[in-house]
């Protein structure tokens, strides 16, 4: 595992208690910023770790976690890129299309991310 994916583990594994997502690239085609399989760590605070595109996705993404729109869910796929107008709103390079998987994370998952 590389040292960033490590650092965004631990700190999902230190926020997990109090809320947490775990999000992950599961898909990309095109230009992707991030490669497949980059972490980023976003506990209920708004404090977080990783990334998973560094732009407006990420910002996207953020305020919808912010803002409930996953309440209640224990998992979540988001897709990224589906238009054009999507892509040029976001700052998608060349077409780029991402797929990201959420996780909820709670006290229970403390185990394993420390593992």
């Amino acid at each position: 595992m590389q040292h960033r994916d490590q650092q965004v583990l631990d700190f999902a594994h230190e926020h997990c208690a109090h809320g947490a997502w775990l999000v992950t690239i599961f898909a990309a085609s095109g230009s992707s910023p991030r490669p497949v399989g980059s972490l980023l760590a976003c506990a209920d605070d708004g404090t977080r770790a990783g990334s998973v595109s560094g732009g407006c996705v990420e910002e996207d993404l953020l305020e919808r976690l912010a803002g409930g729109e996953f309440a209640g869910r224990r998992a979540a796929q988001v897709e990224y890129g589906v238009s054009a107008e999507e892509n040029a709103r976001l700052g998608l390079p060349c077409g780029g299309r991402l797929t990201l998987l959420l996780q909820r994370l709670g006290a229970a998952d403390r185990p394993w991310l420390a593992a």
